[in-house]
């Protein structure tokens, strides 16, 4: 049973194309929004961080 061969067509070399376009196009998409999302990542530490200092002085 596992070695039975599947009975899709194969794809066209046109239609490879087509779907590695569509696959680099999905993969700068989430590239965009993993840059987006370490941005505020970083922006969230900066403010805890400058809010612990603030915190810290105004207590000392």
């Amino acid at each position: 049973m596992m070695f039975m061969e599947s009975k899709k067509s194969r794809k066209t070399l046109k239609e490879l194309d087509r779907d590695l376009e569509k696959l680099e196009v999905a993969f700068a998409r989430l590239d965009e929004k993993v840059r987006f999302i370490e941005k505020l990542v970083v922006a969230v530490v900066v403010i805890a961080l400058s809010s612990l200092i603030s915190l810290a002085l105004s207590k000392a």
